[in-house]
């Protein structure tokens, strides 16, 4: 029942042990979202047999979807305005990127 938010906190809970730096928690927040829409992209578009049963299972569709699966009114709307900023925040620093690339 709670199998994608425990996913979710399992791979947060790594990133806080692991990592220090802010850009790095933004960096794992985007990659993991993304890494979750990919894997279910690949579910639905591509038979896999007994994988996408795990998948189904296991992996959320997105964070997005779990802050709205999982929340509800203040405390929702207040998630989804700080998943969109962790977003616009990870553009910036992938621009970054890219301009100081010459």
């Amino acid at each position: 029942m709670y199998l994608d938010l425990v996913v979710v906190l399992i791979i947060f809970v790594i990133g806080l042990i692991k990592y220090k730096h802010f850009s790095s928690y933004v960096y794992l927040f985007c990659f993991t979202d993304m890494l979750f829409r990919v894997l279910n992209f690949i579910n639905t578009h591509v038979s896999l047999g007994t994988v996408n049963g795990y998948i189904s299972k296991y992996v959320p569709s997105s964070l997005y979807g779990v802050i709205v699966k999982y929340t509800s009114d203040i405390v929702e709307t207040v998630l989804v305005w700080g998943y969109v900023i962790l977003f616009i925040v990870f553009l910036y620093y992938t621009l970054q990127i890219m301009l100081k690339k010459k």
